[in-house]
């Protein structure tokens, strides 16, 4: 993965830091006070664009597929973009069914398709672990995982194979170059 694009990201805010803010399992023994922010790229048209083309690197790495996935809520918008990219169907992943509507949990048709499963980190890689089985039960066949955001150190076993378009510990050392992040406050991830 090289650094420039980390910097880029960096920059363009991807990684966001923060004493006060509350970010996800950020009180927890191990928790953290950085957020890989993708959801910010919806009034950030340059960082949308460079996640789209990392993205879309990572595709070519994976298995073929019929169905790009999104799991709810962070991926949904990510294999929108994807599927209209790649010209393949789209399906989103909830976690539960809904309750109004069609109460349906998988939008869209899975029955005997492969599916790549989008989402933008895997922390503890169970909500993954979770949608994969909701593509299964659903008759969908699971060969592949695609997040914006993955840790150098993590080992998850999805079951398929999994890439990810950008390094947290290079997102944090790009922060750190680029004085976004004091040296004294960098913690491990």
């Amino acid at each position: 993965m090289t650094k420039v694009k980390h910097k880029n990201a960096a920059k363009l805010g991807l990684i966001k830091f923060s004493k006060n803010q509350v970010f996800a399992n950020r009180k927890k023994p191990g928790g953290k006070d950085y957020l890989i922010d993708s959801r910010g790229s919806g009034t950030n048209p340059p960082l949308r664009h460079l996640i789209i083309k990392e993205l879309m690197k990572c595709c070519t790495t994976l298995p073929d597929c019929d169905v790009i996935a999104g799991v709810a809520n962070s991926g949904t918008q990510w294999a929108a973009i994807l599927s209209d990219r790649t010209n393949l169907e789209f399906a989103n992943i909830l976690k539960e069914p809904r309750e109004s509507g069609m109460k349906r949990q998988v939008e869209g048709v899975l029955e005997g398709k492969r599916v790549i499963l989008v989402d933008n980190c895997a922390e503890s890689g169970i909500s993954m672990l979770n949608a994969i089985e909701v593509v299964k039960a659903h008759g969908g066949i699971p060969v592949g995982v695609l997040l914006i955001s993955g840790n150098d150190d993590a080992e998850f076993n999805f079951g398929v194979e999994y890439a990810y378009a950008f390094s947290v510990q290079l997102l944090m050392e790009s922060a750190e170059d680029l004085g976004l992040k004091p040296k004294h406050e960098i913690v491990n991830v």
